[in-house]
């Protein structure tokens, strides 16, 4: 998980971004854009993580719900991702619908709390006055990602990177 935060922006945007692209093939597709979706999770993640480090924010109760939403993002995004291809093979069943709904709402809430919580590390490590304006800036381009990469990475390395080594 340090090489993302050390890693060059190019490096990431290509590690991040050539699954999506190698996804517009048709037998494997759907595979290689759960890979990109996952290696652009575990960026946003490894920034939030090695930022309360370097912040030495690590024994609060934040960070403890930051760790429990990381998990619960792959748990919830395969457990919804498998209900839905459920839904498309069989016939339509009700309470499968509802708890998959419910699956992609606590996904989007720990995605959600996992990119803000990245944002407000990000922010602390560069030891800066911690704007309201600055972290919804910040997590903007965590999830335009592409665009994002590029921009927050060479921060990521400057504050987080060199101070974890």
């Amino acid at each position: 998980m340090k090489q993302f935060t050390k890693a060059k922006s190019w490096v990431i945007f290509l590690i991040t971004v050539l699954p999506f692209l190698l996804a517009m093939t048709k037998p494997y597709g759907h595979y290689l854009l759960i890979i990109g979706f996952f290696l652009t999770t575990y960026w946003i993640i490894s920034a939030g993580k090695y930022g309360a480090e370097v912040t030495n924010q690590e024994l609060t109760k934040t960070y403890t719900v930051f760790i429990i939403s990381n998990r619960l993002i792959f748990i919830l995004f395969a457990s919804s991702f498998l209900l839905m291809n459920y839904l498309q093979n069989k016939s339509y069943n009700k309470t499968i619908f509802i708890i998959s709904i419910a699956s992609m709402i606590l996904f989007s809430a720990a995605l959600l709390f996992t990119i803000v919580y990245s944002s407000i590390m990000l922010e602390e490590a560069e030891k800066e006055q911690v704007g309201v304006n600055k972290i919804i800036v910040n997590c903007i381009l965590f999830l335009l990602f592409p665009i994002g990469v590029w921009i927050l990475q060479p921060s990521i390395n400057k504050y987080i990177g060199e101070a974890i080594e």
